[in-house]
């Protein structure tokens, strides 16, 4: 007597076996995996960047306007040429504080303020009294607000492209629920 085989057998049209599925559908879902992880990411990243160029912008508006100013000096000037023709002008300074603690700090400025600058040169800083490290020239070094609402933007944008891969993870889900 001849022994029967038992077992489950897959009468697939497709040229694929019951394993190649599975591996297909293990393979799909790490995919949609990553693309989750990915949406959550791009909208953290997306998010805090735009929060974070305001918070900046509002902070430093807050110091101009209410901020300590205090008689800062000139200990150098730097620039950095770019290949594309645009330049960063950066001046470094140092200023004391009331209590006769002394804070160096550099920071990027305008051309023409660059221009005019020397080193040796006395000049006004506006600073925070919460956080002394927070301080720019009276003249130039504040957060623009174009440079704010473009990183704003484009930060926007990829918060957008994060929420609507996480969006898309979500229907698809649903859609194969």
């Amino acid at each position: 007597a001849q022994k029967k085989r038992v077992g489950i057998h897959s009468h697939r049209t497709d040229g694929c076996s019951l394993n190649s599925g599975v591996r297909y559908q293990m393979k799909r879902s790490q995919t949609s995996r990553t693309v989750l992880v990915m949406g959550v990411l791009f909208f953290i990243v997306g998010s805090i960047g735009a929060l974070g160029s305001w918070a900046a912008y509002l902070l430093d508006a807050g110091i101009e306007r209410n901020g300590q100013q205090a008689q800062g000096h000139i200990t150098k000037k730097s620039y950095m040429f770019v290949a594309d023709g645009d330049s960063d002008y950066n001046v470094e300074y140092w200023f004391m504080l009331p209590s006769g603690e002394r804070v160096e700090s550099s920071r990027g400025v305008p051309k023409d303020l660059w221009g005019m600058l020397d080193e040796g040169h006395s000049v006004v800083v506006l600073y925070s009294a919460e956080n002394p490290k927070r301080n720019f020239l009276l003249k130039g070094g504040f957060t623009s607000i174009g440079v704010t609402v473009f990183v704003s933007v484009i930060s926007a944008v990829i918060a957008i492209f994060g929420s609507l891969l996480v969006l898309g993870f979500i229907g698809g889900r649903r859609a194969n629920a």
